[in-house]
């Protein structure tokens, strides 16, 4: 039934947008206008074959969010600005959590999505996942994000199973003079931003910016704060040259420094056996990143990327210093009349430094890792501009499982220009973390006599890692067709089966008696490759434009999870796979010009329950309001879960677990500048 209120309520709500728009009159303008709608799905993209290409030259599942989105939805975060792609499911957790992830499988620490700014992978190797508070920039700066949903392993490596999400900031050329903003909400968050870009000579062209931020703390479910307050200051910058040879030339910079936040229960051997602590966990993080492109009169080029990512960690449970070098070489090349080559290879050096506590440890505490990969693709136009064929794969070499391969092959049919045809087979894996071979997390200790202890000494149950893990696999079936039957209007529909194996769980070990430091039970579970399971699901978009002025956005993704033990596998533990992913998701995006220099964005969301985590399927809406003052100022008013205050959209973790703080309804003022 709270489905079909849901529905309801979407309908109701759906409708009085509808009829509101009816009835505006708008003059011209506007960003809406500037491309036909059936150019909308030429964008050219590059995170799919890593080469530019268009959106119906694609065969994948692919999303663009460009920055004229970003701004007309008035997303303030990147977590919020993918909400707007259909088939992700975005979940916050807290002021500084967010569980995202593609097709299934979500969590804090989704382990499946592989995430990269400006080419820079921002997945952490220790527990597998991304650190999203960390992730921020200055989304004025965002030219676009390039969302892959399905894997992308032959080209982006292990870990890129189920999606490949890539932000790609503008070109400092394009950032010219000064922009910034302020924001205030209702709940008392803050962010402040300004940057500055210029030029030396007529080949060079620089930006920097700062950004502040400080997020309020929000409440629980029962009304307490969850202490879960999030201030943090970043500076950074960018410099692109474009040589007169076919050379470019880019570096790129950030460092921040903040800290977060937050309540949980540490563990000890010794009475109450856990105390609660509000607790401020401190971060300190940088990067330096260059990339030469040298582009050829006959359409190849040759790319050297190289980066340097350093993050310093700490609270009361563990403390992290990491360093990471990478290195990247590419070529692009066209081979005959049909075949388009792309191929290159690299290196990665992780190395980490770990300070342990009771409640969490790693062994050994400090451990320096390799990353060695080489891959090639080719694009074999079989009918010229109407059939084609993709084939490649990426060979890794890791010092966890040793060598792996994750072949693909896509195919893509052009019906006729209006309509396309795509389906592929593809090969990934997901690589053990840190954690998942390393750790001992002691999460509870139970009293003695207490439940489930008979015992007169405390028990633990500690998750341990194992050195036998091996890497998950995945045989991935996908196709999709999209379609603009007019000049108004665009379909994408993609379908996909995901066949695991070797999913990561738990076995239960054996029970000892030790007395150190104190006397007490020990009964480890220890991470083993004990799961399978299948996801198949289908993801529908439309886009549609009536009028000038007016345009609609509406997307449905469908999940099916199934999880279990492996054949004659031992396990006795698992997270809850099939119910921490909804089954269904709609959103309708009402986008329209009330007046000239005035816009309005409407975006509603039914997302499905989470019956593994206690929570129910909700619909909320968010808004924005924009006015162009002037050419140089424009002022908006944003909402947030104008249709329900204060529901949760994700539950906390056993690995780093925090509060749960709900999602409550504010209001966003923003002010922004350009001169």
């Amino acid at each position: 039934m709270s489905k079909l209120r849901a529905a309801c309520r979407l309908s109701v709500t759906t409708a009085g947008w509808l009829a509101f728009s009816a009835v505006v009159q708008a003059t011209t303008v506007s960003d809406l206008t500037e491309l036909p709608l059936e150019d909308l799905m030429k964008i050219a993209i590059t995170s799919a074959s890593k080469r530019p290409e268009t959106l119906f030259d694609t065969p994948a599942a692919a999303f663009v969010i460009t920055s004229d989105d970003i701004r007309r939805s008035g997303a303030l975060s990147i977590p919020e600005a993918l909400r707007l792609a259909p088939g992700i499911q975005v979940a916050r957790i807290n002021e500084h959590g967010w569980a995202i992830s593609a097709r299934g499988f979500n969590g804090r620490f989704a382990n499946k999505l592989l995430v990269l700014i400006d080419g820079r992978a921002v997945y952490t190797p220790l527990y597998s996942g991304v650190f999203w508070d960390r992730q921020d920039v200055m989304m004025e700066n965002i030219d676009r994000i390039e969302v892959i949903r399905g894997p992308g392993a032959a080209l982006w490596g292990a870990n890129a199973v189920n999606g490949v999400i890539n932000v790609i900031t503008k070109d400092a050329a394009d950032t010219q003079g000064n922009a910034g903003g302020i924001a205030y909400s209702s709940k008392n968050d803050r962010i402040v931003e300004h940057r500055y870009g210029g030029a030396v000579g007529d080949a060079t062209h620089y930006r920097v910016y700062a950004k502040y931020l400080d997020r309020a703390a929000k409440d629980k479910t029962n009304g307490a704060s969850g202490n879960d307050e999030t201030e943090v200051s970043r500076f950074g910058f960018r410099s692109d040259w474009d040589g007169t040879a076919g050379d470019e030339v880019t570096v790129l910079g950030s460092y921040a420094t903040g800290h977060t936040d937050d309540e949980f229960n540490v563990a000890s051997l010794t009475a109450p056996f856990s105390t609660p602590l509000h607790e401020d966990s401190e971060t300190n993080a940088g990067y330096m990143l260059g990339r030469w492109t040298h582009r050829n009169d006959d359409g190849s080029d040759f790319q050297v990327q190289v980066y340097n990512d350093y993050t310093s960690y700490k609270d009361v449970r563990v403390r992290e210093n990491r360093n990471t070098t990478d290195l990247e070489v590419q070529h692009t090349r066209h081979v005959g009349e049909r075949h388009q080559v792309v191929m290159g290879g690299g290196v990665r050096r992780s190395a980490d430094r770990i300070s342990n506590s009771f409640a969490i440890s790693f062994d050994p505490a400090a451990e320096t890792t390799y990353l060695f990969n080489a891959f090639i693709d080719d694009t074999i136009s079989l009918i010229d501009n109407e059939l084609s064929v993709s084939v490649g794969t990426k060979i890794e070499r890791n010092d966890y499982t040793g060598v792996e391969f994750q072949p693909s092959l896509r195919g893509l049919w052009h019906v006729n220009n209006r309509n396309t045809l795509w389906a592929g087979v593809s090969r990934a894996v997901r690589t053990p973390s840190r954690a998942e071979r390393d750790v001992t997390l002691n999460g509870t200790v139970v009293a003695p006599f207490g439940t489930g202890n008979p015992t007169p000494f405390p028990a633990t149950v500690p998750v341990v890692g194992s050195d036998d893990l091996r890497a998950e696999t995945l045989f991935a079936y996908e196709a999709g067709y999209r379609v603009a039957p007019t000049n108004e209007l665009t379909f994408d529909l993609a379908a996909f089966y995901n066949d695991y194996d070797e999913l990561t769980g738990v076995y239960q070990g054996a029970t000892t008696l030790l007395t150190t430091p104190v006397t007490h039970t020990r009964t480890p579970l220890i991470a083993n490759n004990g799961m399978q399971g299948e996801t198949y699901g289908v993801e529908i978009a439309a886009d549609y434009r009536p009028a000038q002025h007016w345009r609609f956005r509406a997307s449905y993704t469908f999940v099916k999870v199934d999880v279990r033990a492996r054949d004659n596998g031992t396990i006795v533990g698992a997270l809850p796979w099939e119910g921490m992913t909804p089954q269904q998701q709609v959103q309708l995006w009402g986008q329209t010009d009330l007046a000239r220099d005035v816009t309005l964005d409407v975006v509603v969301r039914y997302v499905d329950s989470l019956p593994a985590l206690s929570i129910s399927d909700y619909i909320t809406a968010d808004a924005r309001i924009g006015w162009d003052i002037t050419e140089n100022f424009r002022v908006s008013l944003i909402g947030r879960n104008l249709l329900q205050n204060g529901h949760l959209e994700f539950g906390s973790e056993n690995l780093l677990p925090s509060a749960n703080t709900v999602a409550d309804r504010q209001v966003f003022a923003v002010l922004q500048w350009q001169f």
